[in-house]
């Protein structure tokens, strides 16, 4: 079935009003510990909670076609020693899957958050990527963001070990991508954050930008495959820089052993810088990419050690990734695109089927003018589910941001946290 003709029945499903419709909701609870340490003045300790509520849509409309909605409002109280202030940051997803073909998936997907915020707090999230932090004060915060994406993988066997990976991954908490190159690749979004009203515009401009990727990949032998990947970013900061940045690379990846998957890409990226009032400027600079990753094969876990082996196999419930990458990059505080080398490590185990622990780090540096900006995080926990509807979870974390920028801040930024998630059952109405 064609794309179009996977769309002419989901619309066919919607009028008729057929399809299998599923309620989803939850809550996440947490309390958070974190001491603040700028590079210039004095420490500062704070106590957070945050309550967390979920409701969402599943609608699986046809064997072909999926569509989700989720909405999360975050209630915060930033210190509950000194005040009760209440916060509230919405956000809503909505996402639409169409699968014409065992081997195609064309996805849609588009999402945004509004209200009060710190970029310190943003920064946290899971598979969030590295930016500036460009202030510390609490703001007013808007963003959307939309995606389309439509991809071929590689064969029943890189799908289904996609699909075994991801749900592990999930599991431990871990925003590692299965290192699958695809046949081809094409995806196109647009996106919109920062500050909401003047005071927060201040803070935080408000950055508006399109991005575009082409990936196409093809078999060589049975281990190893080889491909391109274009790429191209563009964004504009209200009243600042104008940047575009376009790369291509050329790919490899091998299979190592069964579970083990590397990858190398090298490339080159182009850069154009527009500042206002200024002359426009294009730069060239090389691209790199280094990584490893390990994903359990479809149907490994704990459960399938103990059968196969009578006693639980360590390796049979981790996964790992570690990954090095030098490309140009926009910098949020500035909107100059300069070169920037980023690292990332991130490891899982699956201890027994309750129990999981997890790491995940990663670190940039940014080369500007011949001083550097560095950022990284870190956090490590252990999480308990002793039912599928219930889990909870204790860890730490840490950030640092240093930056020659007299505007911005540089600070490190340590903390404990305790959540407690409740996940019933979906229900059908």
């Amino acid at each position: 079935m064609t794309v179009t003709g996977a769309a002419a029945l989901a619309l066919a499903s919607l009028l008729l009003g057929a399809g299998e419709l599923r309620v989803d909701s939850g809550v996440r609870i947490e309390g958070l510990a974190r001491q603040f340490s700028p590079e210039h003045g004095r420490d500062d300790r704070a106590l957070d909670g945050v309550v967390a509520p979920r409701a969402g849509l599943d609608w699986r409309a046809a064997p072909e076609l999926r569509l989700w909605a989720t909405y999360v409002p975050r209630l915060r109280a930033p210190d509950l020693t000194r005040s009760v202030d209440l916060v509230v940051l919405h956000t809503g997803v909505l996402r639409a899957e169409i699968r014409p073909d065992p081997a195609w998936r064309l996805a849609a997907r588009a999402g945004g958050e509004r209200g009060t915020t710190d970029l310190v707090t943003e920064s946290r999230a899971t598979g969030v990527e590295l930016q500036t932090i460009t202030t510390l004060r609490r703001l007013r915060y808007r963003a959307a963001r939309a995606d389309v994406e439509l991809e071929r993988l590689p064969g029943r066997r890189a799908q289904a070990q996609r699909l075994a990976g991801e749900g592990l991954l999930q599991a431990l908490h871990l925003a590692i991508h299965p290192p699958v190159l695809p046949d081809l690749r094409l995806a196109f979004g647009a996106f919109v954050d920062g500050g909401e009203g003047a005071a927060a515009e201040a803070l935080l401009p408000l950055e508006r930008g399109v991005r575009a990727e082409a990936t196409a990949g093809w078999s060589v032998t049975r281990l190893d495959r080889v491909g391109f990947r274009l790429a191209a970013v563009g964004t504009r900061i209200e009243r600042g820089m104008t940047s575009a940045i376009a790369t291509a690379d050329a790919l490899w990846r091998r299979r190592l052993t069964r579970e083990l998957d590397g990858w190398a890409g090298a490339g080159a990226a182009g850069v154009h810088e527009d500042p206002p009032g200024g002359t426009a400027s294009t730069r060239a600079f090389p691209s790199a990419e280094l990584g490893l990753a390990r994903l359990p094969s479809a149907g490994a876990g704990v459960e399938d050690a103990e059968a196969s082996a009578g006693r639980p196999s360590f390796l049979s419930a981790v996964a790992t990734l570690a990954v090095l990458r030098l490309a140009p990059a926009v910098d949020r505080a500035t909107g100059e695109a300069n070169p920037e080398l980023e690292g990332t490590l991130s490891a899982g185990w699956l201890a027994t089927p309750r129990w999981s622990l997890s790491l995940a780090g990663m670190g940039a540096v940014v080369r500007d003018g011949g001083e550097n900006t560095r950022r990284w995080r870190i956090e490590a926990r252990t999480s308990w589910t002793p039912v599928p509807t219930v889990q909870l979870s204790v860890g730490v974390y840490g950030l640092r941001q240093r930056t020659p920028m007299p505007d911005v801040p540089s600070f490190d930024e340590w903390g404990a946290f305790l959540a407690l998630e409740l996940d019933p059952p979906s229900w059908s109405p």
